[in-house]
């Protein structure tokens, strides 16, 4: 396959940037809207509340001709198995990532001690005299500057 073809299916990245100015916003949004925040989520308990209610009414007692009882609990019912589902694939998303990222870290890792095992083969005698040599010197100028 060319490396066109490669460069042009991978997937493409979200820049840096823009998590910045998401992550900088929510932030403006939690400071300056702090105070409005605790209403807000009152305000839309209520309104969830209220549209579940209406449901329950018309849909299921009216349309479906459902007892009242019944109607609660199809509805808490249902609700449950979205709710656990979402939860489900949320959990799912967020275990598949960590397990992604572990697996680029342990490749990272191995490319890494590959290169230094590489880059110590490549090393002649000659070589590891003049480092010890340096290190020796180094030793003795620090035993010098302590004493």
């Amino acid at each position: 396959m060319p490396a066109a073809t490669l460069i042009s299916q991978r997937r493409k990245r979200w820049p840096w940037h823009r998590s910045l100015i998401l992550l900088a916003s929510l932030a403006g949004m939690l400071y300056f809207g702090g105070e409005m925040l605790p209403h807000l989520l009152e305000q839309g308990t209520h309104l969830l509340l209220e549209s579940l209610e209406m449901l329950i009414e018309e849909f299921y007692e009216h349309v479906l001709h459902l007892p009242r009882r019944e109607a609660e609990i199809v509805t808490v019912w249902s609700g449950a198995i979205m709710g656990l589902s979402l939860l489900y694939w949320v959990i799912r998303i967020i275990v598949r990532r960590i397990v992604l990222a572990y697996l680029a870290v342990l490749q990272w890792w191995r490319n890494t001690v590959d290169a230094m095992i590489a880059w110590k083969n490549a090393w002649s005698e000659a070589d590891v005299a003049i480092l010890a040599a340096v290190g020796v010197v180094v030793v003795i100028m620090l035993i010098a500057l302590l004493l």
